[in-house]
């Protein structure tokens, strides 16, 4: 190590200011030591948090800005200034290899070293721990021969939150994390919840996809007042009707009543038409005319909740046999579905892992709630995407991160915005892992809602890289807030190609601009349009842009127009005179005038619109 700087005033056990050298330098983010005031031969590590220079002479009321507005810097210039920089204290190891915080202030003029790589690789040995499944994610930033890892482990036990802007690296570093888990042994069981479709990537290295719809409960399995609300969502009855809901209710809660006394009966489309009539007599037959409306069988067959025959897979007994499962909620886009199938699978991991611990069986499972504020969004924060607080599927999130805990059920919370997420949800994650977030309510958000937040962690945020971030907590094996560079094999499946790309894809798709720099399209594509006639239509759409002449044997020079073509141009002119119909087309007995427009020739030769499709 060696002499960069020496300690000012001021210094407390929180931050150190001191002053650097003559032509030494430190960034933001680099580590330094410092001697220990009490305790021989001990350092304490410190990182930097801010660097500025300081020029006595070039203050407001000074002669330096006098004289830099004449141009001259003869006594005023760089020779008399000087840089300062401030430093958080992280700890130091004790001497029975505890790390601890510091105590006390050092002392003025103390120096302060800058540590070599071997030096500095003292500090970050990973904490001792038994039982644990390390994986590493990454190293620390500006220092690739140190690695950082991260307990699975401690995960299962204290929960995890991801944050991060779009494009900052959470998915990437998710997907990333469970190919290394995968390649582990044993083998960690991971159940991600994926609402995009980005993580069927993971099937290529062993992970299992599955449509969430496969999870969906049973009507049986639904309490019968969420049960009635459902159905009356799905059917469209108005929320404020509330004669009609409440006559729901009753219907279910008599279905359920029979089925508990051992009659033969489930919820089926026809069990629900048929206790419309055993409804009590005092009913108004208005009432129950517009019930039958409402509980029409052939309505209530277009259900998948009511189908008879659809697939479904106990949670439980899946993710026994398989370590990762993807649990795609981009297939359908019905949100109540997804709520319900999201929250019969939380509450049903969780109860059995308790019925497991009670037995003295083991069992662990990890949950992974891409988007988090969809699933658990906080009071007041009006999420337009369904109503979770409804269908209890925020309840059934904050009651697993409450108690699932304590049974090795552990949940990490992925979010964009940190400041939608319930903050019982948030408060509950013991392992932060921060990338790059600039939006101060987000930023206050983790400053006042995680254990390790503060607002030196947030001073870090803005500034970070692209698949960079802060990590600390419980499941890191580093006692203190790193700065971590996570590695990166794979990507999420997201778009893959440019806007651009796809930009020059679609024009050349209708002719408009053939594209010398985008590639033809893939073989099957081709044969794909070629036999649903696409492909036949895009060759006349070339012939006509493009100028090719019928039935010549060459192609016209640019502005040549032929004997025939102008011979087309007049007879269309004619027809647009006449209110732009082809010979013998016009409106039928149903058809307005923009279904004559749709229907034009001109000569065998499609005619476009702008605003019709071409024929």
């Amino acid at each position: 190590m060696r002499v960069i700087g020496f300690v000012m005033s001021g210094a407390d056990h929180t931050l150190i200011p001191f002053a650097l050298k003559v032509n030494e330098h430190v960034e933001v983010g680099d580590y330094v030591l410092i001697r220990h005031p009490h305790r021989e031969g001990k350092f304490i590590l410190a990182r930097v948090l801010l660097v500025k220079p300081y020029n006595p002479e070039m203050k407001a009321g000074r002669p330096g800005p006098h004289e830099a507005s004449r141009g001259g810097r003869v006594r005023y210039g760089n020779w008399i200034e000087y840089r300062i920089a401030y430093a958080e204290p992280l700890g130091y190891y004790d001497d029975s290899g505890k790390w601890r915080s510091l105590e006390c202030a050092p002392s003025s003029w103390e120096p302060v070293y800058e540590p070599t790589e071997e030096e500095l690789k003292e500090f970050f040995k990973p904490r001792a721990g038994k039982g644990g499944l390390l994986i590493t994610i990454g190293h620390v930033s500006k220092h690739e021969d140190i690695p950082v890892q991260i307990d699975l482990s401690e995960v299962a036990k204290g929960h995890m939150f991801i944050c991060g802007m779009t494009r900052s690296g959470k998915s990437t570093f998710v997907v990333n994390l469970v190919i290394h888990a995968l390649r582990s042994k044993p083998k960690p069981r991971i159940i991600i919840i994926d609402r995009r479709g980005e993580y069927s990537v993971l099937s290529d290295y062993g992970a299992f996809v599955f449509d969430y719809r496969a999870f969906l409960p049973r009507p049986r399995d639904i309490a019968p007042n969420l049960l009635a609300d459902v159905l009356a969502d799905l059917l469209g009855v108005p929320a404020g009707d509330k004669t009609i809901r409440d006559y729901m209710v009753r219907i279910v809660s008599m279905i359920r009543r029979d089925m508990e006394k051992g009659e033969p009966v489930d919820f089926t489309p026809d069990a629900l038409e048929e206790y419309v009539d055993r409804l009590p007599g005092r009913i108004q037959e208005a009432t129950r005319e517009r019930l039958r409306l409402y509980l029409d069988r052939d309505r209530l067959e277009r259900l998948y909740l009511l189908k008879e025959d659809r697939p479904f897979y106990d949670i439980v007994d899946v993710v026994r046999e398989h370590p990762v499962i993807i649990v795609d909620l981009s297939t359908d886009p019905n949100v109540i579905y997804q709520h319900l199938a999201v929250a019969n699978m939380i509450r049903r991991v969780v109860h059995y892992a308790i019925e497991r611990a009670r037995r003295k069986e083991p069992f662990a499972a990890i949950f992974v709630i891409e988007e988090a504020q969809y699933i658990a969004p906080e009071k007041g924060m009006k999420i337009e995407v369904g109503a979770p607080e409804k269908l209890g599927v925020d309840k059934a999130l904050i009651e697993g991160v409450s108690q699932a805990g304590g049974y090795n059920v552990g949940f990490v919370i992925l979010t964009q915005r940190p400041a939608y997420v319930a903050k019982s949800v948030i408060s509950q994650c013991n392992t932060i892992l921060c990338f790059r977030l600039r939006n101060p309510n987000d930023q206050d958000t983790i400053a006042r809602y995680t254990e390790y937040g503060s607002e030196r962690l947030t001073a870090y945020l803005p500034g970070l890289a692209d698949f960079e971030g802060v990590l600390c907590g419980m499941a890191s094996t580093i006692p203190f807030p790193v700065m971590v560079e996570t590695h990166v094999m794979e990507y999420p499946r997201k778009a893959t190609v440019t806007a651009r790309e796809a930009w020059e894809y679609m024009d050349m798709e209708i002719a408009l601009v053939p594209s010398p720099t985008m590639k033809e399209p893939p073989p099957e594509v081709g044969e794909a349009r070629e036999a649903t006639g696409e492909g036949r239509q895009e060759a006349e759409i070339k012939a006509v842009i493009g100028g090719e002449a019928e039935g010549s044997g060459k192609p016209k020079e640019e502005g040549e127009v032929g004997a025939e073509g102008q011979e087309e141009a007049r007879e269309e002119g004619k027809q647009a005179e006449v209110g732009d119909l082809g010979p013998g087309e016009g409106p039928g007995p149903s058809e307005g005038g923009g279904a004559g427009k749709a229907a034009r020739r001109r000569k065998g030769k499609p005619i476009f619109d702008l605003f019709e499709p071409p024929i």
